[in-house]
């Protein structure tokens, strides 16, 4: 029987249309770093793999998802996870991980999910909606608008480490480029015939990662 858990805080991530005072606080709460050109801010937290059963195929996948995502992570749009086998899944869709030096993880290891989370973009003019009364705007060139109004805008990613050995890139983040509303992900854990222990930073980490924030 597997079962899943979702934390209580979450990181907030902007849409492409936050507007100037909301980007003024992100860049307050930024490091030094943060604050150049190119703004991003990191976060992270660690799992630990305490038990798994000797017997039963155990299961154990870290990530990432929103309110709506389901506790069987990675099984739907939205929420993202790495697990044991060394597959990456997001809206059931299964992946070495890392890419041709994939990297299954047990009992012991200590695998940590990192967030990044990019600066929020000005709003973009993609022009009016074609007029319903110029004959030379087809029902064609209206669904290519639509299309352009609707593309995903990335804004941010997620990445793991394996015991202190960084593995690389495992997910984008996207949003679409018409939406107004930010959403915040919260971390994750799936189990299955396995136990874990977490950690948010209310004790030292086993791996130290410079400039990241804790959630």
């Amino acid at each position: 029987i597997w079962s899943g858990c979702r934390a209580s805080i979450g990181v907030l991530i902007y849409s492409p249309h936050t507007n100037h005072s909301n980007a003024q606080e992100r860049t307050d709460r930024s490091t030094d770093k943060a604050k150049k050109e190119k703004l991003e801010e990191s976060y992270y937290f660690e799992c630990s793999i305490t038990k798994l059963s000797p017997t039963t195929a155990p299961l154990v996948r870290i990530g990432l998802g929103t309110a709506d995502a389901n506790l069987f992570l990675g099984s739907d749009h939205f929420g993202y996870g790495y697990g044991g086998t060394g597959k990456k899944v997001h809206d059931n869709n299964y992946d070495d991980y890392p890419l041709q030096q994939q990297q299954s993880f047990g009992c012991g290891d200590v695998i940590v999910c990192l967030l990044i989370i990019y600066a929020p973009f000005e709003k973009q003019k993609e022009g009016p909606l074609p007029s319903e009364n110029n004959k030379e705007n087809s029902e064609k060139k209206k669904k290519s608008w639509r299309r352009k109004a609707a593309k995903k805008v990335k804004v941010g990613s997620i990445s793991y480490v394996k015991n202190g050995i960084r593995l690389g890139q495992a997910f984008d983040i996207f949003t679409s480029s018409t939406s107004n509303a930010p959403f915040i992900l919260y971390p994750i854990i799936a189990l299955k015939y396995a136990e874990c222990t977490l950690n948010f930073g209310t004790t030292l980490f086993t791996f130290f990662f410079g400039q990241h924030h804790s959630l």
